[in-house]
């Protein structure tokens, strides 16, 4: 409840929010919580049947048949009850006069009132709000990210930008979200993108070739070079950013020396640069139609290792039923055909940095103990 106060805070509503149980044959107002109050996963608007079965028909490549099955119950049980679903115990219900700000100013920029969804993620430092915007009648309008604070609106910024110019190239087997509108949101950003279409049936059908066919064409549309990893200014920028991080910090301090042995024993050695998604992972891509619907780029960049994203694939898959420990992540981290042996070395060096300089903005533990295993990993397998 109170992730969920915080992020409505975030959002501008403003004014009394009651938290209502939903009964049978009452008027339903306000956002229904999926599934409960403790494990609430998404908001749907009660307002509207067919918006809130609809926030709940989103499917990725990382589902299994038994989750997908799930899903497909759980719209269906909306499409026909709505809030007073089985699965909507209760409802948070805005009081008279309560300002909603940010669907005022989504209205604004689409021309009629909206209706939002909005999922509740886990604490992490980039979690930010992610809503899916509605007709009045129901219909899905596009997606938005807000920036809450300068970490996130980073993010959303950065995420705009890639999408922007990736939209302005013709891509043979990739598809991937358009910008609607990229701008300010009270201190932070907003980002509003077209949604993708996504089936239960085709999710993840010929993911495996589709992903191989489209990392092809992304590093084939952006120019790659090859030079010994020390002189490169991506290694530059990664041992800079470290070294700043505080100075009486025990993870950032082994981070450093890590990196410090990675110049020196593999620093000579030749690494390809080019594109990388930035988290190229299964619950980021579905397929439709024969081809790779992809979304999340706000970790996009250029002029990294070539090989980032296979890694990160495998690993976070790996990890999934592995568990987190240095060992899974050096087995996971060992990704076949990946161009050159230091490259997993160099991504667990990133990875691991990311999230450090992520947890200085908000301290999450379970961040923190997924970074202590990935220096873990890297001081390992420097030494082997």
């Amino acid at each position: 409840m109170a992730a969920l106060s915080a992020a409505l805070l975030d959002l501008g509503f403003e004014g009394d929010i009651q938290l209502a149980r939903n009964r049978p044959g009452a008027k339903a107002v306000g956002f229904a919580v999926v599934p409960s109050i403790e494990k609430a996963i998404l908001i749907v608007p009660t307002g509207s049947r067919r918006a809130s079965a609809a926030a709940l028909r989103r499917f990725s490549a990382d589902l299994t048949g038994r989750q997908k099955l799930q899903r497909v119950a759980a719209a269906t049980l909306f499409g026909l009850w709505g809030a007073r679903s089985p699965l909507a115990s209760h409802s948070l219900v805005p009081g008279s006069g309560t300002s909603q700000g940010i669907v005022e100013h989504l209205s604004g920029i689409f021309g009629e009132q909206v209706q939002i969804s909005m999922g509740v993620g886990t604490l992490r430092a980039n979690r930010k709000p992610i809503l899916q915007v509605f007709s009045p009648r129901g219909r899905s309008l596009g997606f938005a990210k807000v920036g809450t604070n300068a970490f996130t609106s980073g993010l959303v910024d950065r995420e705009g930008l890639a999408l922007e110019e990736l939209n302005d190239r013709t891509w043979k087997s990739l598809i991937l979200p358009r910008v609607i509108h990229r701008g300010p949101w009270k201190e932070g950003s907003l980002l509003i993108m077209s949604g993708l279409s996504t089936s239960p049936v085709s999710a993840a059908r010929g993911l495996e070739r589709l992903r191989n066919d489209v990392q092809e064409e992304l590093q084939s549309a952006y120019s790659t070079t090859s030079m010994p990893l020390a002189n490169s200014s991506w290694f530059v920028e990664l041992e800079l950013a470290v070294n700043a991080g505080p100075p009486d910090s025990k993870p950032f301090h082994r981070l450093s020396r890590a990196i410090e042995t990675l110049s020196r024993k593999f620093g000579e050695l030749p690494v390809e640069f080019g594109m990388t998604h930035g988290d190229w992972t299964p619950w980021n891509m579905s397929v439709s139609k024969g081809k790779l619907q992809v979304w999340d780029w706000e970790r996009f960049s250029t002029g990294v290792p070539v090989g980032f994203d296979e890694i990160h694939y495998s690993l976070h898959r790996h990890l999934r039923h592995a568990g987190l420990s240095a060992r899974a992540v050096i087995d996971g981290a060992r990704t076949p055909g990946t161009t050159s042996s230091v490259v997993p070395l160099a991504y667990l060096g990133e990875l691991a940095a990311r999230y450090l300089l992520g947890g200085q903005s908000l301290h999450v533990p379970a961040v923190e103990l997924k970074a202590m295993a990935l220096i873990e990993a890297l001081e390992t397998m420097v030494k082997e």
